[in-house]
């Protein structure tokens, strides 16, 4: 109990703080060093494997570190376990603090580092209490305005951010433009240059014969002057010979290691011969400097490369000495890279789509988990002290609110960017997941001979929840033209949605009929054939159908037999003979020869071949969808 207090206390002083500086520094290093720390604060450290144990628990964790994302923030009432009011205050200031980030997000520079690190502090597990604050943060707008700018090629060439406390102008006049943002137009050639030290003529001036040392490519070896230069400047002499270009000289110094032969100073020449050599950079070298000193070369006809050495000893060590540059007629040009603006935008641009999926599989639960997400109250039942009643209705209408937000961004537009399709590839991609567990589930349940279309207890309800929502998700896309012709042009979907209307339970059958009377005027009478599977239309003309001579295939699959077939599967039919059963229907017999027939008792009957092209035909639908059916048929034919 005190550990917790603790931990809530220093937490909320800990946010008041990050929240005070975000609202006062105006140096976008300095924004981007606090928000950096906010979410390393928070990101979870990697657990390091014990030495010993099984195989069993070994692969275990293994496949639980693959599952977990590490950029993905922990909560931070995650580990307090029993706090009780004390904690009131932790969940108020944390969401103050992001609605600060929130509000800061859309002034920073477009597609920077600076605004990426501002939306990886929404990577968290948001709790299910927390969903009302995010309709009300304006985070989603804010997605919704990066995932447009990214595709729409914002041209605004630079702007200010003005940090103000509490988000009102202080000293606005004297805020001027931070960042000037590099546009994907600017020109980038990337150069891959070779080592040429093997090609050119190296002298020093003492010592000759360690010269081999300086180019066997270990740092373990090393040249060291002698006494022919003692008390004089020590130097290394690159000559370069004809045809090649050289354009930087690089050297390895380790006066970690020489300790009583470093290097402090080193000065760069060039020229066409040895008597015009002129200066072109000059490196003071730490005490303790390990490592590489690199010099660029000017272009032009110079053959004659000189470095000169000091150090406070007689004699110095240089353990490497590389040339790099190129041949006459070689290309060192690679072809296809992209600018540093234009990277960080696409990485900012990712970023923006992972942390938007991240949320929506959070708030829309999980795939395929068949676990139930707790309430507030019982996720908070030690924590937080909440009425149950009123409350738990608060929250219901506040994600319902918060899932239609989240999915009004996606078609808030004339046109969908790239990214926008991408999200709803992920959409359709789990729609598809979801119906091939349910026909499988449908499947199994005829198998046993059960209604697979009964109507489902509680734990039917939760197994159905993540369809449900997803079917909600695109019900609300389908409210747009944009929404309607994309959706259209989605042939899985479309079969997943057949698929759906037979073997989900009711709820999510009414939502598939539903969104199945939005998106079939956008489909083409040839283009629903070819989803479901029919391989020849009608003809356009009626009379043709009258006059005609040929016999109809009862198996020949009609472009609205999977309609029809929902309704025949609620129909039922009763036969009445006078004093004696029925004999060969595979019905039910009531008093006075009245015999009771249903489509699955017909389909289950040993005598009815089942086709797997008529695999719908099987199972049952209740006459509230039936009812539903029809009307769609007859607005289809109206």
């Amino acid at each position: 109990m005190k550990q917790a207090l603790r931990k809530s206390a220093c937490r909320v002083f800990a946010m008041e703080a990050f929240n005070w500086l975000l609202c006062n520094v105006i140096q976008t290093t300095s924004l981007h060093d606090i928000l950096w720390h906010f979410v390393a604060s928070l990101t979870p450290a990697p657990v390091e494997p014990e030495e010993e144990e099984d195989e069993e628990n070994k692969s275990n964790k293994e496949n639980a570190e693959q599952e977990k994302d590490t950029r993905v923030c922990e909560h931070p009432l995650s580990d307090i376990v029993i706090a009780g009011e004390a904690a009131h205050p932790l969940p108020h200031t944390f969401h103050r603090l992001l609605q600060t980030i929130s509000d800061l997000m859309m002034s920073l520079p477009s597609g920077s580092a600076l605004q990426q690190m501002a939306l990886r502090c929404w990577s968290l597990k948001f709790k299910q209490s927390d969903h009302q604050f995010l309709h009300q943060s304006n985070v989603f707008h804010h997605i919704n305005n990066i995932l447009s700018k990214s595709d729409d090629g914002d041209s605004e060439e630079s702007f200010s951010i003005s940090i103000q406390s509490g988000f009102e102008v202080m000293n606005q006049a004297s805020i001027t433009p931070l960042i000037q943002k590099q546009r994907s137009t600017e020109l980038c050639i990337v150069v891959c240059l070779k080592d040429l030290t093997s090609i050119v003529d190296i002298k020093t001036s003492s010592r000759p014969a360690m010269i081999g040392s300086l180019t066997d490519g270990s740092t373990e070896t090393f040249w060291e002057s002698g006494d022919e230069d003692k008390n004089k400047t020590k130097n290394i002499t690159i000559n370069c010979v004809k045809g090649i270009n050289a354009r930087f000289v690089c050297v390895h110094v380790d006066n970690s290691r020489d300790l009583g032969n470093k290097v402090t100073s080193m000065t760069f020449l060039t020229g066409r011969a040895v008597e015009d050599l002129c200066r072109i950079k000059q490196v003071d070298l730490d005490s303790r400097h390990i490592g590489w000193v690199t010099s660029e070369l000017p272009g032009g006809d110079n053959h004659i490369i000189k470095i000169e050495l000091k150090g406070p000893e007689n004699t110095l060590r240089v353990r490497q000495v590389k040339i790099l540059g190129w041949k006459d007629g070689e290309s060192i040009k690679i072809a296809g890279q992209i600018s540093a603006s234009v990277a960080q935008q696409r990485n900012c641009e990712s970023e923006t789509l992972r942390v938007f999926r991240l949320i929506t599989s959070q708030v829309f639960g999980k795939l395929i988990s068949g676990d139930a997400e707790p309430t507030p109250e019982q996720e908070e039942k030690a924590l937080l002290s909440s009425p149950e009643g009123e409350e738990k209705v608060h929250n219901a209408t506040s994600d319902a609110d918060l899932k239609e937000h989240m999915v009004g961004i996606i078609f808030s537009r004339s046109k969908l960017t790239n990214l926008q399709k991408q999200v709803c590839a992920h959409i359709v991609q789990a729609i598809r997941m979801e119906a091939t567990r349910v026909r499988e589930e449908w499947e199994h349940a005829i198998s046993s001979k059960e209604n697979a279309n009964s109507q489902p207890n509680d734990e039917d309800a939760s197994s159905d929840a993540y369809c449900f929502e997803l079917l909600s998700m695109v019900l609300a896309l389908s409210g747009s033209n944009v929404g309607r012709q994309y959706l259209a042009q989605q042939l899985t979907l479309l079969q997943d949605l057949f698929s759906l209307l037979h073997t989900a339970s009711p709820r999510v059958q009414r939502q598939v009929t539903s969104l199945l009377r939005r998106v079939l005027p956008e489909v083409t009478p040839s283009r629903l054939a070819s989803i479901i599977g029919v391989k020849s239309l009608p003809p356009a003309d009626i009379s043709d159908i009258i006059h005609s001579t040929e016999k109809g295939d009862w198996n020949k699959l009609g472009i609205l037999d999977m309609f029809l077939g929902c309704i025949a599967k609620a129909l039922t039919v009763q036969l009445k003979a006078k004093g004696t059963t029925i004999t060969g229907t595979a019905g039910t017999t009531a008093g006075k020869g009245v015999t009771t027939v249903t489509l699955p008792m017909i389909f289950n009957s040993s005598y009815i071949r089942r086709g797997e092209s008529h695999w719908w035909m099987k199972g049952s639908t209740p006459t509230q969808i039936s009812e539903i059916i029809i009307k769609l048929i007859k607005d289809m034919a109206a």
